[in-house]
């Protein structure tokens, strides 16, 4: 191939011709990359520096290749769908002939149809197979009369030549000016050459860079164009490869055969790359072989790559060997066949790329995986990193304040190295190794390095952490599971622990459609517990009339032999049922993007006894790299059956960071463990729990005169503090507003607008019962509603944008705009500050340490106005001391109507039983409340101490207590409102409203005694700035 074919098809293209390069000619675009276009496709689109015009079509082409070589076509195009429709319906049992035919002849008089003829010469087609590319120049003329007539007549012997290709397309303009317009196709085809099978086609994908000529482009342009087409070419080749440093196809598969015989062996057969799969981390393991025997790490939310030295290059290479060029030098030369296993991280805000290694396979061409000692290979790891990729600080043993110092040293020089590269950096992680005779150690550097990397401010952690990874410090590195003696744990947070599943959407039996199901159900419970002091004339119930959802069946792999097939999850319990709201005439995944069928999708599960378990899942993102392999090779059909029953009950019965925090401390290291095993003998712990809808009503029924109750002292406090004065409207932030349980008592209290912000996202998103879905209710039922915005985010780390991003991730970037707006970019930023802060039942949550509590007075100084008002309700720390004085536990029970007696709330002191001083931070309590959680499940909760509260809010945050009262004292002094006053209420709503409230005095009914008690044990605070 010479330039000068090039240039002179470029220079002799006019109106009438198409130039086109196909890009990664000769090795098919994965699903994966194919979405990965798309959407840089359309970032590219929303650039203003570029203002690129975007086109999305659909079409459908049937060509006739009349020379029988396939260079020369008459053509059919139909556009858009309902037209190809209309058009199948009516063709789609003729034979092809007859189908062209009849087309061409509708053609005139339809203008969703064109035709075309479209011819190219052998010499107009220019392969350049070395990057992957084919050049095309193609004549576009109209259908002449002559050959009209003998397309309307044509034989049956002339079928086999007539093609079908589906074709969905998004086409960037990247140059449109008089002389030629430059785009981007980026298409999904569907081709059969029998239209009967065309729906179930395997769909593939392409991408082409095209010149349309105007005019002749002449020698003086040509090499304008030419240079405008190069550079877009080489820019996609460069996403599709994901590197910066294109890779021509012979040193690709140089890469792929070297990096197979070097892991595997010669004559594999293998399509993954071997590497040790980490399992989910359960609570035997986590008492039996954690302590003394691993190491802990981090695990960043990033893809898994293997870095290769090989010819004095380094390569990133996937599991399923998607290669990545990044770097060539001779300094490499001496490392060659090094492997090292990693995390590839993406940081959007820098732009750049950062490789993690946690543990090495060859060094310098020595299979170093048989070494059963991690810290041996560690150091193999630590001495490429530090000689060839200049790692400055790696870690060494020593007591948990050395770690910290060499931790923030080691984030220090990862954010300096991040700062000086073009593109990426590459390092090792930081690990901390067990201690023989202290076992509390292991868990004193995770409960450390989960602090400094998601919550301290001046740690600043580029990435978002995913969890934790607990590697044996005696384990080979093997990928076969039969060897791993001590397999590798991952830990997540309740909120990040995931099954991948294979979806198929239950489609209506008579039309095959997918099924749309209407849900008629009214939120009853809404409605009862948020009942007003002063109800207006057009209150109503919380309905969703209407609604639609959908119905997935969710599958995971098994595996017989070398075959995998698809099985449903946990059939006997039905948990493979999940119900998804339609949103925007689809379902969609966390981020708002579409779910299709017959795709591999992440899902998370809100473990919320309120809600029917078939809609407790919740879609994360869909698993294209899964989704292609079922397609091409039928195989990964979400997770393995068995890793998929470990992560379900990782999710059921999670471990908590406090249980972490708790073990690290050698103060309470003993008696947390001890716990812990008690649990872990409990049988029914690790069953697959048989969730019960009629404990779930129960459960809402004997908390009943408790809420209500509570729901009263609430909209006591915000009918008293946030109606506003002398015409002027309050902003609220509502600090752990939940699922906006309360937004209705501020609605009534007519504020001018409201900020919500809880720290699970399910509780914000959820499109059953989250506090988005519960707003637009709201403003269904009662159009005059204040504005009202909601976010996810944590409390005890600052608000600002950054720093909730460090923790959330992709999950807060739909809402970047609007935090930015209330609590700024970063610390430095400019932000609206409120009137009011209120946060109910859960400023017991931020007490855990002096880190979380300085975040969260940080937060009231910088959010709330001088004179604006902190509200919050919490359990008193003395009245719960008293309580747990003589045992260290506070139960109640109570007794069903079968007669069984269950455990209506427990408290449990997980602080030192020696502890004569409450005025600080840390006092942790377990807390069990058969109305929230399922049994045996307790929520760590830290106490309150009232002299302690009143003096750290008036020395960090200048703030006056106004008023105070414990719950048992607010309910001796409404009492007369309840037993005299009631009887006088004329208002019949206000009057019911009363009467249920009144149900709480009921000191007879032994559930209400035993509900009042633990009641009396929190109180009420309301605190002014200035």
């Amino acid at each position: 191939m010479a330039l000068a074919d090039i240039i002179d098809i470029v220079k002799n293209a006019a109106k009438g011709s198409e130039v086109e390069v196909s890009v990664g000619h000769g090795s098919p675009l994965t699903l994966e990359k194919y979405v990965h276009l798309l959407e840089t496709h359309v970032k590219r689109h929303k650039d203003v520096n570029t203002n690129f015009k975007i086109l999305k079509e659909v079409s459908l082409d049937i060509a006739f290749n009349y020379d029988h070589e396939r260079l020369c076509s008459h053509r059919i195009t139909i556009y858009g769908l309902d037209a190809i429709n209309e058009a199948l319906n009516s063709i789609s049992m003729r034979e092809n002939h007859v189908v062209f035919s009849i087309l061409i002849s509708k053609a005139k008089n339809d203008s969703n149809i064109s035709t075309m003829t479209k011819t190219r010469k052998k010499t107009d087609i220019i392969d350049i197979p070395n990057l992957q590319l084919r050049m095309r120049n193609s004549l576009e003329n109209p259908v002449s009369d002559s050959d009209m007539k003998k397309l309307l007549q044509l034989q049956r012997g002339e079928k086999e030549y007539i093609t079908y290709r589906f074709k969905e397309r998004l086409s960037l303009f990247i140059h449109d000016d008089d002389i030629a317009t430059i785009r981007t196709d980026i298409t999904k085809v569907k081709q059969t050459s029998n239209i009967r099978f065309l729906a179930n086609a395997q769909p593939r994908y392409e991408v082409e860079v095209e010149l349309t000529p105007k005019t002749k482009i002449g020698d003086k342009l040509a090499s304008k164009y030419l240079s405008i087409l190069e550079n877009e070419v080489m820019l996609i080749s460069k996403i599709i490869q994901g590197s910066w440093q294109l890779i021509e196809a012979e040193e690709l598969e140089g890469v792929a055969v070297e990096l197979r015989k070097t892991m595997i062996g010669d004559g594999t057969t293998k399509t993954d790359l071997p590497g040790m799969q980490p399992r989910s981390l359960e609570l035997p393991q986590l008492v039996d072989s954690i302590p003394t025997k691993y190491s802990v790490t981090d695990k960043a939310d990033g893809d898994r790559y293997f870095l290769f030295i090989r010819h004095a290059s380094v390569y990133l290479v996937s599991t399923n060997m998607a290669i990545k060029k990044i770097a060539s030098d001779k300094k490499y030369k001496d490392w060659e066949l090094t492997i090292i296993d990693g995390e590839y991280i993406y940081l959007p805000d820098l732009n750049k790329y950062l490789f993690l290694s946690f543990d090495i396979m060859f060094f310098k061409g020595q299979d170093i995986r048989g070494e059963v000692k991690l810290q041996a290979r560690l150091d193999k790891m630590y001495e490429v990193m530090t000689t060839v990729f200049d790692q400055v600080i790696i870690p060494k043993d020593g007591p948990i304040k050395q770690h910290e110092k060499l931790m923030r040293e080691y984030m220090s020089s990862l954010n300096k190295a991040l700062a000086k590269a073009e593109h990426q950096v590459i390092m090792g992680k930081y690990f901390v190794m067990p201690k023989d005779k202290e076992p509390e150690s292991i868990f004193a550097g995770s409960s450390l390095m989960w602090r400094l990397y998601t919550s301290d401010i001046e740690f600043k952690c580029p990435y978002t952490l995913d969890g934790l990874i607990y590697t044996s410090t005696e384990q080979k590195y093997t990928e076969q599971r039969k060897e791993e003696i001590h397999p590798i744990y991952k830990w997540k947070p309740k909120n990040k622990n995931s099954i991948d599943f294979y979806v198929i959407f239950e489609k209506d039996k008579d039309t095959g459609n997918i099924l749309n199901v209407y849900d008629n159900t009214i939120d009853d419970t809404k409605a009862e517990d948020d009942q007003a002091l002063e109800p207006s004339k057009d209150e109503g119930k919380y309905s969703d009339v209407r609604r639609v959802y959908r119905i997935l069946n969710l599958y995971v792999g098994r595996r017989e032999g070398t075959r995998e097939y698809p099985v449903l999850f946990q059939k006997d319990d039905t948990n493979y049922v999940a119900k998804l709201y339609v949103d925007r005439n689809e379902v969609r995944d966390i981020e708002g993007k579409m779910l299709q069928d017959n795709t591999v999708v992440e899902f998370a599960y809100n473990n919320d006894i309120n809600i029917e378990k078939s809609f407790r899942w919740v879609p994360l993102r869909t698993r294209f790299d899964k989704t292609e392999m079922v397609q091409r090779f039928k195989r990964k059909y979400g997770n393995n059956n068995n890793v998929s029953e470990s992560i379900w009950r990782s999710m059921i019965d999670p471990i908590d960071i406090s249980d972490l925090d708790l073990l690290g401390d050698i103060k309470t290291y003993d008696s947390h463990m001890k716990r812990l095993r008690s649990k872990v003998k409990d049988d029914a712990l690790f069953l697959s729990r048989k969730e019960d809808a009629y404990y779930q009503e129960v459960s809402k029924e004997i908390s009943k005169t408790y809420r209500r109750f509570h729901n009263f002292i609430k909209t006591s406090m915000i009918n008293t503090y946030c109606k506003g004065k002398f015409g002027h409207k309050f902003s609220i932030l509502d600090i752990a507003c939940g699922k906006g349980g309360d937004i209705d008592k501020f609605y009534h209290a007519r504020v001018g607008y409201y900020v919500g912000i809880d720290e699970d996202e399910h509780g914000i998103y959820s499109v059953l019962d989250g506090a988005k879905k519960r707003y637009e209710n709201l403003k269904r039922t009662k159009p005059d509603a204040p504005r009202m915005q909601f976010f996810v985010a944590d409390a005890t780390l600052p608000l600002s944008f950054d720093d909730q991003y460090t923790k959330y991730g992709k999950v807060i970037e739909q809402d970047k705009r609007a935090m930015i707006d209330f609590f700024g970019k970063d610390t430095s930023s400019e932000v609206k500050q409120f009137d009011i802060i209120n946060c109910q039942f859960a400023i017991h949550y931020f007490l855990k340490d002096n880190q979380t509590w300085s975040n969260f007075t940080n937060n009231i100084k910088r959010y709330l106005r001088k004179g604006g008002y902190l509200m919050f309700t919490t359990l008193d720390a003395n009245l719960v001391n008293n309580q747990l004085a003589k045992t260290g536990k506070m139960t109640e029970y109570y007794t069903t109507e079968e007669g069984k007696q269950k455990m209506l709330y427990e408290l449990v002191r997980m602080y030192p039983e020696t502890t004569k001083n409450l005025k600080t931070n840390g006092l942790a309590i377990d807390v069990h409340m058969s109305w929230i959680s399922n049994e045996n499940i307790y929520i760590k909760e830290y106490l309150v101490e009232p002299s302690y509260i009143i003096s750290e809010l008036s020395s960090k945050c200048n703030m006056r207590l106004i008023e105070t009262e414990s719950f048992g004292g607010f309910i001796e002094t409404n009492r007369y409102l309840f037993e005299d006053v009631i009887q006088f209420e004329s208002n019949e709503r206000t009057k019911k409203s009363l009467y249920d409230w009144a149900a709480f005095y009921n000191d007879k009914d032994p559930l209400t005694a035993s509900l009042k008690k633990y009641s009396q044990l929190h109180r009420y605070y309301i605190f002014r700035m200035g």
